[in-house]
């Protein structure tokens, strides 16, 4: 069986993809985390929150910009019509339409939206570039995903990456003042560059082309879609902009590298759900719904004791990736910690919804959480500060869970999937956790007593999962 499943030319097409998909997701992280250390000793706190700001700003801009057309290009390439040329073309020059008229919308609203964002206003200018070449980049690589070609999009993930943080550092040490303008021209450097190579790639089949018929297939798969992507980059980035917004820019830089490090949790997880989509759908299709409860019961007990060993050893982790003028934002990284774990939570469960093909109902509870969301910021944030910010996000990534898991038990009964009481022991280990945590930082202990402490503490929480999960677990 073995022999064959090796053999088998589809799981080998798996394999490579997927380890070419998951190398360059775990370089980019890499680095990514690499470069917190050395931003953080090079930036001031006010510096990194500007920094961040701008960063989600593009992520913002660019989302709009991108109308969600980016999966129907994918979808489109299967459908095999022999016109997906013409297709891609229409695609890429309604992009460009789109991003110059959003560009002239921007100049005649240039003053709202930079007293909203709170940054200079050359740095938003900056950033609309950079949006306009990352959607020509997302869509070509929406091309090389649905063709195949693996290591050419994973190569230039890579290198987008590399420049964009490599070379923000080294300019940030040759600037005297604002030194966070070093992330903004190694960003635009990086999309040049990357949106040169790809222009010479398509040079041979590029051309303007605007098919009526095109456009309303892109626009009615993407559109829906652009609603629930508006919201998630709501959950994800949104609190930073509200946070300089109303306390400054140093709270938000402080918050910043709580949230970068509480992402951790969330790379790891992002990373593994690549490889358990592919299993989780396949699972489905061949019935075998015990074989996916236990395989989600191993997937959850993963990633609570990877949350519990974050959030036990968050005070290192700081002190490892960060300067000591960012210790004070040591309270807000297991709040973030834990709201990620809610966030894998509803990974799993929404997937159900993906695989019944309900994208609505996604669309529809991603907007209504993501309003719940700027609600909460907008009355937490101004008596609790950006500590504030981190609760409410908590809360909305537990509403998300909570709304898609009681929609897989009100309408997937037939599923079987796990019960609610599952949840109750990894929960109750984090809470737990998550209290003593708050303790131990209070006690006059040295490092090392402090790290032997942990280390036992992570022990006897081991130990009480596998004492009593077989209570909850059957």
């Amino acid at each position: 069986m073995i022999s064959k499943l090796l053999l088998n030319k589809d799981f080998k097409e798996l394999v490579l993809h997927s380890k070419n998909y998951l190398s360059a997701e775990f370089l980019s992280l890499l680095i990514g985390f690499l470069a917190l250390p050395f931003y953080t000793r090079i930036l001031s706190p006010a510096d990194f929150g500007v920094m961040s700001v701008f960063v989600s700003f593009v992520t913002m801009f660019s989302v709009i910009l991108g109308l969600g057309i980016r999966g129907a290009i994918v979808r489109y390439y299967y459908e095999d019509k022999g016109d997906f040329y013409d297709f891609f073309n229409t695609n890429i020059t309604l992009s460009i339409i789109v991003g110059f008229t959003l560009i002239v919308f921007f100049f005649f609203f240039k003053e709202q939206i930079q007293s909203f964002f709170e940054i200079p206003i050359e740095l938003l200018y900056y950033g609309i570039v950079i949006s306009f070449f990352t959607v020509f980049i997302q869509l070509y690589q929406a091309y090389l995903q649905a063709s195949k070609q693996s290591k050419i999009l994973s190569f230039q993930k890579i290198l987008q990456v590399s420049i964009g943080v490599g070379f923000s550092l080294v300019i940030m040490c040759f600037l005297t003042s604002e030194k966070y303008y070093g992330r903004s021209y190694a960003m635009l450097l990086a999309v040049v560059v990357l949106s040169s190579i790809i222009f010479y790639n398509t040079k041979n089949f590029f051309k303007f082309s605007l098919n009526k018929k095109h456009i309303t297939y892109s626009l009615a798969f993407g559109l829906p879609i652009l609603l629930h992507l508006i919201s998630q980059n709501i959950l994800s980035t949104f609190d930073q902009v509200m946070i300089n917004n109303l306390l400054g820019e140093k709270e938000t830089g402080l918050y910043s590298i709580a949230y970068r490090i509480g992402m951790i949790q969330n790379s790891i997880a992002a990373a593994t759900l690549a490889a358990w989509t592919p299993i989780f759908y396949k699972k489905l299709n061949l019935n075998k719904f015990e074989d996916l409860k236990k395989l989600t019961k191993k997937y959850i007990f993963i990633i609570t004791f990877l949350a519990i060993g974050l959030i036990l050893f968050s005070k290192e982790t700081l002190y490892v990736f960060a300067d000591r003028r960012y210790y004070e934002a040591l309270s807000v990284i297991p709040i973030v910690i834990i709201g990620y774990f809610f966030f894998f939570l509803y990974s799993i469960y929404v997937s159900y919804s993906f695989y019944e093909k309900k994208t609505i109902f996604i669309s529809i509870t991603t907007i209504f959480v993501g309003v719940i969301n700027i609600t909460l910021n907008f009355w937490l944030i101004p008596f609790y500060g950006y500590i504030g910010a981190a609760w409410s996000t908590l809360c909305s990534y537990l509403l998300l869970f909570l709304l898609h898991y009681g929609n897989c038990f009100l309408k997937y009964k037939k599923y079987n999937f796990l019960k609610f009481n599952v949840f109750f022991i990894p929960l109750s280990i984090i809470f737990i956790v998550f209290l003593i945590n708050n303790y131990i930082i209070f006690l006059d202990l040295n490092c090392i007593q402090e790290v032997l402490i942990k280390i036992l503490i992570l022990s006897l929480m081991l130990s009480i999962y596998f004492v009593f999960k077989k209570y909850i677990y059957g």
